[in-house]
């Protein structure tokens, strides 16, 4: 069999669609298996971010409400439509999880040839730190979202994009709500080290 026909056969041509279309499913299967049941129960911290969720005012917003209030608005939505349960509490989780992984798939697509993109995209998204912000309802997994923002914004940058402007307000806007967020200030030094032995970040 010539290695022409062979390729055509197994749909190599589609091979990262393929790809990203198994991560999809993969995905999607690994964060709404069982999601209303697992973790068991509601945690205190789910409790205390499903009644700062009720109890918020938008138009009102309190001082500590204000780095996580797009959690707190996406919670309170997902609890008014689906009444109160461990799914409704956690869907906004699932939610940005799946655009932190949209995120991150654009980010390593800049960083790495796309065979290799794909398996450093399944490999980050298996993680347990990842399933576990993804499955749990409290505002924690905004720091994963807003990490991949910083680091996409980063590469776009330092790879001198068009919208250099747009994306300086982007990483800057991210940046100091990561300070806001447990633990993301080290992250914050982290970038900022990095920046400057960087040399087209100098």
């Amino acid at each position: 069999m010539k290695p022409s026909l062979f390729r055509e056969l197994t749909l190599y041509r589609y091979r990262y669609a393929v790809g990203y279309g198994l991560f999809i499913v993969f995905l999607l299967g690994m964060l709404l298996t069982d999601i209303g049941s697992v973790p068991s129960g509601i945690s205190d911290s789910e409790m205390r971010s499903a009644v700062a969720s009720n109890a918020l005012n938008p138009f009102i917003p309190h001082a500590s409400d204000v780095i996580s209030l797009p959690y707190h608005l996406l919670q309170k939505l997902s609890i008014s439509l689906l009444g109160l349960s461990p799914f409704s509490i956690r869907l906004p989780s699932l939610v940005l999880a799946l655009a932190a992984s949209v995120v991150l798939a654009a980010m390593l697509a800049l960083w790495f040839r796309r065979g290799v993109a794909i398996l450093a995209l399944l490999l980050a998204t298996t993680s347990v730190p990842f399933i576990s912000f993804g499955r749990t309802g409290t505002a924690a997994v905004l720091y994963m979202l807003l990490l991949m923002i910083v680091l996409l914004g980063a590469v776009k940058l330092t790879t001198k994009s068009p919208y250099s402007l747009w994306w300086k307000f982007v990483v800057t806007t991210a940046g100091l709500l990561l300070i806001y967020m447990p633990l993301g200030v080290y992250a914050v030094i982290a970038f900022i080290i990095a920046g400057l032995f960087h040399p087209h970040v100098r």
